[in-house]
């Protein structure tokens, strides 16, 4: 596995740990025999929190999930490693242990370059467009709740009653209009 599987920065800044491009997958093993929790946050910073369990396989999408999510159970790896606790930014160290828990990585190359536009081929392999069957379509499930997402008619509303929640406390108030600029008040 590189060091770095997104290019580099034009600062020449180099992160100390994997850092995967948002249009990966990545395939990782919990090697542990409890959870890995991790905290993302998105681009409004509100934190979701992502759970790997124990001893399972996990798909992880791109970017900030999976390289957060390997740093959590690789970071746990080393601190578990007594030969390795001192090493935790040892790229050596840390391709290590990645060998060990990344399966398998799906890279998916964008189909333009933002640094460097030009012309987009969208074109199709083949000359005959897909066609969609019925029999491809998923079937509906019948189930007790089938009539649930059904339109449900309105009730008709009363015209001399209030609706019950403009009803409560306002049912002894009269209503009033203010004068308006040709109207004359009585006094």
């Amino acid at each position: 596995m590189d060091s770095q599987t997104i290019a580099p920065r034009s600062d020449g800044f180099k992160p100390k740990y994997t850092q995967f491009h948002p249009l990966t997958r990545v395939w990782l093993q919990n090697p542990f025999t409890h959870d890995v929790v991790f905290q993302v946050a998105d681009e409004y910073n509100r934190p979701f929190k992502y759970r790997l369990p124990a001893g399972k396989m996990s798909e992880l999408p791109g970017g900030a999930i999976a390289t957060l999510g390997v740093k959590a159970v690789v970071d746990e790896l080393i601190q578990s490693n007594k030969e390795d606790q001192m090493r935790m930014w040892d790229e050596n160290v840390r391709k290590k242990h990645e060998k060990n828990i990344i399966l398998r990585v799906k890279n998916t190359s964008p189909v333009a370059n933002s640094s460097t536009p030009g012309e987009v081929n969208l074109a199709v392999p083949s000359t005959e467009a897909p066609e969609e069957s019925e029999a491809q379509a998923p079937q509906e499930e019948q189930s007790t709740f089938a009539d649930l997402n059904a339109p449900q008619p309105a009730p008709a509303p009363e015209l001399d009653q209030l609706p019950p929640a403009a009803a409560q406390g306002i049912s002894d108030i009269t209503a009033a209009s203010l004068p308006s600029n040709d109207t004359v008040v009585e006094q």
